[in-house]
């Protein structure tokens, strides 16, 4: 009827909002990254990946790294956009492949590209197999309704054929089971004449799965970054709208480590320091906890508990599982001779700790190459 419904979907490209107020210098950014750095310290991070960075935001590492002010390890994936000419967006990979930073260092990298492929879960535009259903709470009218694919599945194809020919990883922003599935169709079809594990192509959030995605991410050597965060926060939402079955494989850790698949823990932290309060909470212990028991904030009992991690696979997947998705397994992720000494001394031993105490574990020491880089006082 063309009455706004309050709610527009995925339009950041065409609706801007206009900025108020004094905007931060590059100085006022170094600093508050800076900062972000020493929190991220104080609850045992050692690496990050930065998975959307921007020309900028890649200028401002750069210029931290040669002043010797980098307090811990950065992989890069860098943003190309996908809208326009598709011989620019490839133009577009190539450049970032000859960037110099793409043969890094130990402490800055470049190791691929990002895009996005659908929208969000709680903006009702995550890309899924089946329809959404009607839902006042999304403003969702019609019944067939499936979300938002910002690629075409013929238009992603070249797109990631040109960036592994560029040995760069690919992943992309897919949070429905559409988008994973569409994302790994393609990664099927170009495994036919080239193995695509060699550059250890990734699916970003992966958050809705099906049985089969978690075999053929196993097959193909697909790596996968999710966020236990989301299963924290939005689960009572999801239950609500999609009903508890439909979640049977939302973020199905256990099949897909039982499947052999290679997965790493994040948390898609965007905003505010503090790693509780963030958007999104990045305290890799309270989302070791939510992988150990499937409990939700504001959710009564457990999601789908048989696809609880064990302690020690959830360590793995925020230690050992992570070097590997940044392509840093030989120097990071473990304690042993000829690897780069980075680690964390806790206040809780988290294998045998009741499992509620997991989740408020304290860092008292963290090094990073061997060197104190934050101590509790």
């Amino acid at each position: 009827s063309g009455e706004p419904t309050g709610i527009i979907r995925s339009c950041t490209r065409l609706v801007k909002i206009q900025q108020n107020g004094l905007q931060p210098s590059d100085e006022d950014r170094k600093r508050k990254l800076l900062q972000l750095f020493d929190d991220y310290l104080s609850v045992g991070l050692t690496s990050i990946g930065d998975r959307d960075a921007s020309e900028e935001e890649i200028h401002r590492y750069r210029e931290l790294h040669r002043d010797h002010k980098l307090k811990l390890r950065v992989s890069l994936s860098q943003h190309v956009e996908t809208i326009g000419n598709l011989d620019a967006v490839e133009s577009s990979i190539r450049k970032v492949a000859e960037d110099p930073l793409v043969k890094g260092d130990d402490w800055l990298k470049i190791i691929g590209i990002k895009t996005y492929l659908d929208g969000g879960m709680l903006t009702g535009s995550a890309y899924m197999r089946e329809p959404w259903g009607i839902s006042q709470l999304y403003s969702i009218s019609d019944p067939m309704y499936r979300g938002v694919l910002f690629i075409p599945k013929e238009r992603l194809l070249p797109i990631v054929k040109t960036t592994l020919e560029c040995g760069l990883q690919f992943t992309a922003h897919s949070q429905g089971d559409g988008a994973v599935h569409t994302l790994l169709d393609v990664y099927e079809e170009l495994d036919k004449t080239w193995p695509v594990r060699q550059k250890r192509p990734c699916i970003t959030h992966s958050s809705f799965m099906s049985a089969e995605a978690v075999q053929k991410v196993a097959k193909l050597g697909v790596v996968v970054d999710l966020q236990p965060a989301w299963l924290y926060l939005d689960t009572r939402t999801l239950v609500g709208h999609f009903g508890y079955d439909r979640l049977r494989f939302f973020q199905p850790l256990h099949s897909l480590f039982k499947a052999g698949a290679m997965i790493g823990g994040g948390s898609d932290h965007m905003q505010k320091i503090g790693s509780i309060r963030s958007v999104n909470p990045y305290n890799p212990f309270l989302a070791m906890w939510v992988t150990v028991t499937r409990k939700a904030k504001g959710y009564e009992g457990t999601l789908h508990p048989e696809e609880a991690l064990t302690r020690k696979e959830a360590i793995r997947f925020y230690t050992a599982n992570n070097a590997y998705l940044l392509f840093q397994e030989k120097e990071t992720g473990s304690i042993e001779t000829g690897k780069l000494a980075d680690l964390v001394v806790l206040d809780t031993d988290i294998l045998k700790c009741p499992v509620d105490e997991i989740r408020n574990t304290r860092v008292l020491q963290t090094y990073v190459a061997g060197k104190l880089a934050f101590e509790r006082r």
